[in-house]
């Protein structure tokens, strides 16, 4: 059956959009909080380095484990199940594989109402009277 074929009520539809707003909300919120932290962290450890550095204190330089971390660079990377970064890269990506997905479905959507509307009743009884 055909997307074109289903008659959905108003109401429904518009429940639909509605959570596909809230959720793309959601998704956007989380991405700019992760986004924001990582690079406020990232600027705090870019300014803990730089006070470490132009200071000659000694309590500073006993703290090898601070002195070591910020020596690393390593950044604040915010991880889903440890697998991938969540990031705007991420975002995006869900947005492209969501539109990837409806431009398909509309795609089926319209070879099935090509394929119908080019089968006339006629055609379909003459060629079963063929063979």
């Amino acid at each position: 059956m055909a997307f074109a074929e289903l008659k959905v009520p108003l109401h429904q539809q518009l429940y639909t959009y509605v959570w596909v707003s809230v959720l793309a909300a959601i998704l956007i919120c989380t991405l700019r909080g992760c986004h924001s932290a990582t690079s406020q962290a990232n600027s705090c450890n870019e300014l803990l380095l730089k006070h470490l550095v132009h200071t000659n204190k000694p309590e500073y330089k006993e703290q090898s484990l601070l002195v070591l971390h910020l020596c690393a660079r390593k950044n604040l990377v915010f991880k889903a199940f440890k697998s991938f970064t969540i990031n705007y890269t991420l975002g995006i990506s869900m947005m492209a594989a969501y539109l990837t997905y409806v431009i398909v479905m509309f795609q089926v959507d319209h070879a099935s109402k090509t394929s119908h509307s080019s089968m006339n009743p006629e055609t379909t009884t003459l060629l079963s009277t063929e063979n």
